[in-house]
């Protein structure tokens, strides 16, 4: 599988600190659901294209600039301190480094 594939599909554990602000169990969440919950969260905020936060989200955030922040700034500031764990699918096996490849030198076909 992709890198892609556990980056965005599988589902992460977040820090404490987000759940507890978004008010939710804390279990493992796709990253899309936390979006949409931490944006519904601050429905009321938006200001045109951006959203305007308090310090306690900023905070939360870890922003020290501005007052208007765009969505994609959110989601990448949630995604980049919040995640703290994921979860890996139980179709994917899972190798720890102790595991030597075997190294392919010739195929024949």
């Amino acid at each position: 599988m992709s890198s892609n594939y556990n980056k965005y599909s599988s589902k992460k554990k977040f820090s404490k600190e987000l759940i507890n602000f978004l008010e939710i169990k804390d279990q493992p969440y796709y990253l899309t659901y936390i979006y949409s919950v931490f944006f519904e969260k601050i429905k009321n905020k938006r200001s045109y294209n951006s959203y305007r936060l308090d310090e306690t989200e900023k905070k939360l955030l870890y922003l020290d600039y501005g007052s208007y922040i765009r969505s994609s700034t959110i989601k990448k500031m949630i995604k980049l301190h919040h995640v703290k764990h994921i979860e890996i699918p139980k179709e994917i096996y899972h190798f720890n480094s102790t595991l030597k490849g075997n190294y392919v030198t010739e195929i024949c076909i």
